[in-house]
């Protein structure tokens, strides 16, 4: 039997397709974080620890999108959910189509349990295939699931079954996307904690330093995001998946009772910083700048403390871009 799925190529996401414009645009992304705070513990089994904490942090990253299929009637980062997943799901499915066909192979929707066995059995020899290419194995499975999804109403798989007017442009990853970030912090937090190695309460410094970032070097930054653009909208054009940053990675330098130790590791990111970026981006302008004050619950070291009390706020700045790239 031809499988309809039996297509290595399928694992080269972000081919152009025939008679659609490709469209590429960078993402620019800054965070600026500068925080203090005080922490306070009193426990029957660690006794009283306080320390002050203070801290800066700069994450920046550009990374190109493209848009490769036209536009769609539908929005893929549409904020009602079940909108998303739908519209998610028929983009995939089409995707998955247009390839097997480009490839010069025939697509045909499973209809017997026979055909979905197949089905079944192809996915898992393409997820073998990638081997150990975690990008590639995960989108095996995205296309499988979107076309799993659609069986029961093939005839979405047809962009001329679509209602409305085209108005959204996709921004997805694609192989060779361009990619940069450069990650800065520097932490100091001074005062009296419960030590393991002194089974006592002792002064302590800790401080970390980052200078750089860390990310899976097989995965390309560009696979961390999504990006729609509503070209009707007269304002608030720009939808984002979420906001990623690679961790930092540096030297912690921790003196407890006038013993140092030192080691390199992930450096944390303040907390609530992440989520508040992602919240600004999920549907505002294409570019701009916004400021907060985040109020601090959890330790900045991110070390998670039993109890324990948190004052202190973060001032955050981030600014952001989504612009079409020079094509000199």
């Amino acid at each position: 039997m031809k499988s309809a799925l039996a297509v290595s190529a399928l694992c080269l996401a972000g081919t152009a397709l025939a008679d659609d414009a490709v469209i590429d645009r960078e993402l620019h992304v800054v965070i600026d974080v500068s925080a203090s705070q005080s922490w306070e513990s009193h426990t029957e089994e660690y006794g009283h620890q306080h320390w002050e904490a203070d801290t800066t942090q700069r994450y920046e990253l550009r990374t190109t999108l493209r848009s490769d299929t036209g536009l769609h009637t539908r929005n893929i980062l549409n904020p009602d959910q079940q909108k998303r997943l739908r519209a998610k799901t028929i983009h995939l499915a089409r995707q998955a189509r247009r390839r097997i066909e480009a490839a010069g192979n025939e697509f045909t929707i499973p209809r017997t349990p026979e055909e979905k066995a197949d089905l079944n059995r192809q996915l898992q020899e393409e997820q073998a295939a990638c081997g150990a290419d975690m990008a590639c194995r995960d989108a095996v499975i995205q296309r499988y699931v979107a076309i799993f999804a659609v069986l029961d109403n093939p005839e979405v798989l047809d962009p001329a079954t679509d209602e409305g007017t085209p108005r959204y442009r996709y921004f997805e990853p694609y192989s060779g996307c361009d990619s940069q970030w450069q990650v800065e912090m520097q932490m100091t937090m001074t005062g009296t904690r419960y030590s393991e190695g002194q089974d006592e309460v002792v002064p302590f410094t800790e401080k970390r330093t980052a200078d750089q970032g860390n990310i899976a070097q097989d995965v390309p930054l560009c696979q961390r995001f999504l990006a729609v653009m509503d070209t009707d909208a007269e304002a608030e054009s720009f939808y984002l998946e979420n906001v990623y940053v690679p961790s930092a990675e540096g030297e912690t330098v921790i003196t407890e009772g006038g013993y140092t130790r030192r080691k390199t590791e992930s450096q944390p990111m303040v907390p609530g910083v992440l989520g508040w970026a992602t919240q600004q981006l999920r549907h505002a302008e294409p570019s701009g700048e916004i400021s907060a004050e985040i109020p601090l619950k959890f330790a900045l070291n991110n070390i998670s403390e039993d109890s324990g009390s948190s004052k202190g706020t973060a001032d955050v700045t981030l600014r952001w871009s989504f612009a079409p790239v020079d094509e000199d």
